[in-house]
């Protein structure tokens, strides 16, 4: 156990004596046009120098990709496409082993999305092995200068892989702005460190897993990918763009401009900034195949503004987009069921100072900032932010659209008592 952790946390530093650090910095972009995935990826590698500039020779590479929702419409996961043809690069260029891992959301079956997503095809054709974190035995990784998490719980075959190749795909999120290569990397905890994740401010909480996970090489599928209510209920947008740099926040930074969004305005890329995981300053950052002047594309954001339905009273103390973005797509996907009637006179607190009116025969009230009056309202649904999903079922079992707790709210909360034990 112990020199596969240590050969994981050496090879995942980025560090090395013959590493110019100025490299970590580079972005390189590349058009995919008419799905030419492998020389889109090629070229990608070339501008490096080659595969085995990038990898060590005879190294066992780890992909992991965005697999999160049991669909095969583009935007949602990772385009299976690109995982293939980066397969057949690594391959080609003599690697000992490459498989594709992932651990999807709370209540997701992973196995089942992958062959969903069309994942599994792909494991048939190359021969790689699929690897299901959540079913995976779990280890312990401290996190060095942790402030949200100290440790992490991670899937072992993370540490028995030599090299871990991030690719996400290109969204908006409704609790964090953007998903991108820092929040993939969530796909890597389990379910309970999810849950805790959120319990102990997620954003923080995504910049504390970077300091003990950082990829050797993080691969960009913006080919199409989500704006508005993402990273599953949004819409697609298709942008045909594929990028890659050794630096999780440099391309980051660079894609959030893609998308017409300030990388200051992301709380994650801040605080990584800040905490000198890298550059979130355009002029720091040596970027190649693209002009964001001209290429950028603006993504439409989750918005901040409350959607308050007839007959819903909203108390908002001091509060942020943190907890207002998961509890729009609440409301948006309540609406979507035609059942934004069963609210009426339902009353819902949010941020900090919220008080209870009295006056309501139904409370809800979400988030940490909410946690002071949880005795005093009906429900209470905790987070930094709580998933959309989360406040969502809440809202239906105080209001009687469903008669019992979810089977997302069993999950939740099972995975809170294991975290407080």
């Amino acid at each position: 156990m112990g020199s596969s952790l240590q050969r994981f946390q050496s090879v995942l530093r980025l560090g090395g004596s013959a590493r110019d650090i100025m490299k970590t910095k580079l972005v390189y972009a590349s058009r995919c046009l008419r799905e030419e995935y492998k020389r889109t990826l090629s070229s990608l590698f070339d501008a490096f120098g080659s595969v085995n500039t990038l990898l060590h020779d005879g190294c066992r590479v780890l992909v992991k990709p965005n697999v999160n929702f049991p669909t095969r419409e583009r935007g949602v996961n990772t385009n299976p496409a690109i995982i293939e043809s980066l397969i057949q690069l690594l391959m080609d260029s003599g690697v000992d082993e490459v498989a594709v891992g992932e651990g999807s959301g709370i209540e997701s079956d992973t196995s089942r999305i992958f062959k969903a997503a069309g994942y599994d095809e792909i494991a048939e054709k190359t021969g790689v092995r699929l690897i299901d974190f959540d079913s995976s035995e779990k280890v312990k990784l401290d996190v060095p200068n942790g402030l949200a998490l100290k440790d992490l719980e991670i899937p072992k075959p993370l540490l028995d892989y030599d090299v871990l190749v991030n690719v996400p795909v290109e969204k908006t999120s409704i609790c964090t702005t953007v998903t991108l290569c820092l929040k993939n990397l969530m796909g890597t905890l389990s379910k309970r460190y999810k849950v805790k994740a959120h319990l102990s401010g997620l954003s923080q909480a995504i910049v504390d897993i970077h300091k003990a996970v950082k990829p050797e090489l993080n691969i960009l599928d913006a080919t199409v990918g989500m704006e508005g209510f993402g990273p599953i209920s949004g819409t697609p947008k298709r942008t045909n763009w594929i990028l890659m740099s050794r630096s999780a926040v440099e391309l980051d930074s660079t894609v959030a401009k893609l998308m017409g969004i300030e990388p200051s305005d992301i709380e994650h890329l801040k605080l990584a900034s800040e905490q000198g995981l890298g550059t979130i300053d355009a002029s720091e950052i040596g970027l190649s195949g693209i002009d964001l002047s001209k290429d950028s594309s603006r993504f439409a954001v989750p918005s901040s503004t409350p959607n308050v339905p007839k007959g819903v009273y909203l108390s908002l103390g001091e509060t942020c987009r943190n907890c207002i973005c998961p509890y729009n797509v609440a409301i948006f996907r309540i609406d979507k069921d035609q059942r934004l009637p069963d609210l009426k006179g339902l009353e819902i607190l949010i941020g900090k100072n919220a008080k209870p009116s009295g006056k309501r025969a139904r409370t809800l009230a979400i988030g940490n900032c909410c946690k002071p009056i949880q005795d005093k309202v009906d429900c209470y649904v905790p987070g930094c932010p709580p998933p959309g999903i989360l406040i969502g079922d809440s809202i239906k079992v105080l209001c009687g659209i469903e008669k019992e707790p979810t089977r997302y709210m069993r999950i939740w909360y099972e995975l809170m008592k294991q975290i407080a034990s």
